[in-house]
C-alpha cells in the first residue's frame, strides 16, 4: 500500500508538471501570434516553442509508462489476490489519474488544432501578398500539407525580388505548420493508446462487479483516502503489538509467581 500511495502522488505531480508545460506553451504561441515581433523576435519564440513541445512530449510519455506499469501492476493483483476491495481502490485510483492525465493530453491538443488555424491563415496573408491574383485552388493547395510546397515553390518562381523575401517567409511558417500537423497526430495516436489502455484495465472492475462510477472521485482526495487507509493500518498494529506485549508481561509475572511459591514450599 505503501509503495502505491507514493507512485499515485508521483503521477500526480507529473501531471501537474506536464499542465505548467501546457499553460506555458499556450502563452507562448498566444504572445508569437498576437504581439508585434520583430523577425530575431518571431525566431526565438518559434525556438522556445519548440523547447516547451518537446518537454512537455517527453513529460506525457514518461506518464503514460507510468499509467501503464501501474495499471498492470493491478491487472496482476486482480488475478492473484482475493481482496476485493484493495482492486477496486487501485483500479479506482489508477483510473482517476488517467482521466486527469487525459484531459492534459486533450487540451494540448485542442490548443495546437487552434494554433495552427492561426498559422495557416497567416501563410494564406503572406501568399496574397507576394501573389495577389492567387485561385482558390491555389489557396486550397497551400493549405495541404502535401501540396503547399509546390504551390510556394511556384509562386516563388514566377514572384519578383520583393514578393520573394516574402515567400521565404511563408515557405518558414508552412514548415512550422507542418510540424504543428506532426505533433497533432502524435498525440491523437497517444489519445487512442489511452482510450485503449482504458478499457482493457477498466474490465479490472467490470469482471468483479463493481460500479466503477462509484469510484470517481478526485486524485487529491484518492491520494487522502490511501493516507488514512495506511494510517488506520499503522495503528491496528501498534494496537495488536501493545496487546501482545501486556499478555507477554502477564505470563511471565505469572510464571514468576509460581516459581517462587514453588520455592517456598520446597
Amino acid at each position: 500500500m505503501n509503495e502505491f500511495l507514493n507512485d499515485t502522488r508521483k503521477i500526480s505531480l507529473d501531471i501537474k508538471k506536464s499542465e505548467r508545460y501546457l499553460n506555458k506553451l499556450i502563452i507562448t504561441c498566444n504572445r508569437k501570434l498576437h504581439s508585434i515581433l520583430d523577425e530575431d523576435e518571431e525566431k526565438q519564440t518559434e525556438k522556445r516553442i519548440e523547447i516547451i513541445n518537446d518537454l512537455f512530449k517527453q513529460q506525457i510519455t514518461q506518464i503514460k509508462f507510468e499509467l501503464k506499469e501501474m495499471g498492470d501492476k493491478n491487472t496482476h493483483l486482480k488475478e492473484n489476490s482475493k481482496d476485493k476491495f484493495l482492486i477496486v481502490t487501485r483500479n479506482a485510483h489508477w483510473q482517476s489519474l488517467t482521466k486527469k492525465f487525459n484531459h492534459v493530453v486533450d487540451e494540448y491538443r485542442l490548443s495546437q488544432l487552434d494554433y495552427n488555424r492561426e498559422e495557416q491563415e497567416r501563410l494564406k496573408s503572406q501568399y496574397l501578398i507576394a501573389h495577389p491574383d492567387a485561385t482558390k485552388e491555389q489557396l486550397d493547395d497551400l493549405l495541404n500539407t502535401e501540396k503547399s510546397d509546390n504551390v510556394i515553390k511556384s509562386a516563388f518562381v514566377c514572384g519578383s525580388h520583393s514578393s520573394k523575401n516574402i515567400l521565404n517567409k511563408a515557405k518558414q511558417r508552412n514548415q512550422n505548420i507542418k510540424q504543428i500537423v506532426k505533433r497533432i497526430q502524435e498525440i491523437c495516436e497517444m489519445m487512442n493508446e489511452l482510450k485503449e489502455m482504458i478499457q482493457s484495465h477498466g474490465e479490472i472492475i467490470d469482471k468483479i462487479e463493481i460500479n466503477v462510477s462509484k469510484a470517481k472521485f478526485s486524485t487529491a482526495a484518492a491520494i487522502e483516502d490511501l493516507s488514512d487507509a495506511l494510517y488506520y493500518q499503522r495503528s491496528a498494529m501498534t494496537f495488536k503489538r501493545i496487546i501482545y506485549t501486556i499478555l507477554s508481561i502477564v505470563v511471565i509475572g505469572i510464571i514468576i509467581s509460581l516459581l517462587i511459591a514453588l520455592s517456598v514450599i520446597f
